[in-house]
């Protein structure tokens, strides 16, 4: 079988040339004379064409479709290259969003007015924050050489987020309110009606649902949802009135006896960039 098959393919090759000698050999010889082709040449001239021309079809049907793949190849690379441009673009508008919203936060701690009296505030920059206990502390730029020391609450905002645990000449470590190892209870008080309070100690913060848990409430007062919880100032380390954040929940403990308020972060802690360092300011005599 495939030797017959090749056998056809020789044959139609050798007649393929056997009719282009003959016709080049009856072409040269009418331009050569300058005579009209006879009738038989005209015969196989126009067999000749003919052959020609069914052979050449496939050969311009390759090379169309070789054009259009080239034309698509060549639209595919422009739009890889315009959708590089636009996730670029992209990039860099959510870049610039990220910049401003930098920007807006540090003016608003900038232009901070003096509300929490007999403190001064020493702006700082979160320059370290570990994955691994992201909730937990963070590291800024500023230290003792600064004037900061242990124990100074730090805020956002007049928000409080927690205090001054170490040290260094250049450094300070900041020990976050959502720290599960809280070892000072913080004294606060929830603000039930104008100038009228309910006082508790912020315990320790529940990670699983973002809330500070307050106990030791000193009433059985009704405490409304959404009420304002701040500091009392009843300890050397957190000056009165700066923000906790604001009641989400009252629930009872286990012997449902005592009430147990869960209270949101006024301040987002997953996204700090910029701080202030609560100083005292000294006593003049």
């Amino acid at each position: 079988m495939n030797y017959n098959q090749d056998r056809k393919k020789r044959l139609f090759k050798i007649c393929t040339i056997i009719l282009f000698v003959f016709l080049s050999f009856f072409t040269i010889i009418s331009m050569k004379y300058n005579r009209q082709p006879t009738m038989l040449e005209n015969i196989v001239k126009d067999t000749f064409s003919s052959v020609i021309n069914v052979i050449s079809k496939p050969f311009h049907y390759l090379e169309d479709k070789w054009s259009l793949l080239f034309q698509a190849e060549k639209i595919l690379d422009e739009y890889q290259k315009l959708k590089e441009e636009v996730d670029g673009n992209e990039q860099a508008e959510d870049k610039i969003q990220t910049l401003k919203n930098e920007i807006k936060e540090l003016k608003s701690l900038l232009d901070l007015k003096a509300t929490i009296v007999d403190y001064e505030k020493i702006n700082a920059t979160v320059i370290h924050r570990n994955s691994h206990n992201w909730l937990e502390e963070f590291t800024i730029d500023k230290g003792k050489n600064e004037g900061i020391e242990n124990d100074m609450a730090v805020v956002i905002n007049d928000n409080l987020i927690g205090y001054v645990s170490n040290t260094s000449k250049y450094t300070s470590t900041i020990k976050l309110l959502t720290n599960t190892n809280l070892v000072n209870k913080i004294s606060v008080k929830i603000e039930i009606k104008p100038e009228q309070y309910v006082y508790g100690l912020l315990y320790s913060f529940d990670d699983d649902n973002g809330v500070y848990i307050l106990e030791g409430i000193s009433d059985y007062k009704d405490i409304p949802v959404g009420s304002l919880v701040t500091t009392t100032g009843l300890t050397h380390k957190f000056p009165a009135g700066i923000i906790i954040g604001s009641v989400k929940s009252v629930n009872t403990d286990s012997y449902d006896l005592n009430k147990v308020v869960m209270v949101t972060p006024s301040i987002d802690i997953n996204n700090i960039r910029y701080v202030s360092v609560l100083k005292r300011e000294a006593i003049s005599e």
